[in-house]
C-alpha cells in the first residue's frame, strides 16, 4: 500500500507474487515486485492480505545462506 493508505482500495506501489511460511526461518516470507525495491532494502511496507493490514521488510532476495556456506562445507 501507498504511505498513508490504511486498506484498500488505495494505490498501489507493487504486489506480492508468492508467499508462504519459511520452516528454516520460522517465519513467513515472500516474493514482491516494488516500485525501487533494490533502492528500499530494509523499509518496511505494508501490505493488504484478504482484508488484513501485515507488515513486511524489504530485504536481498537470498535471506537464507547469502555467502553459500552450506555448499562450501
Amino acid at each position: 500500500m501507498a504511505p498513508g493508505a490504511s486498506g484498500p482500495p488505495c494505490a498501489t506501489e507493487g504486489y506480492v507474487s508468492s508467499a508462504c511460511f519459511s520452516p528454516t526461518l520460522q517465519a513467513s516470507i515472500g516474493l514482491a515486485l516494488i516500485e525501487r525495491g533494490a533502492a528500499r532494502l530494509g523499509e518496511t511496507v505494508r501490505i493488504s492480505d484478504g482484508g488484513a493490514v501485515v507488515e513486511a521488510d524489504i530485504c536481498r532476495p537470498v535471506i537464507y545462506d547469502p555467502e553459500s556456506a552450506r555448499l562450501k562445507s
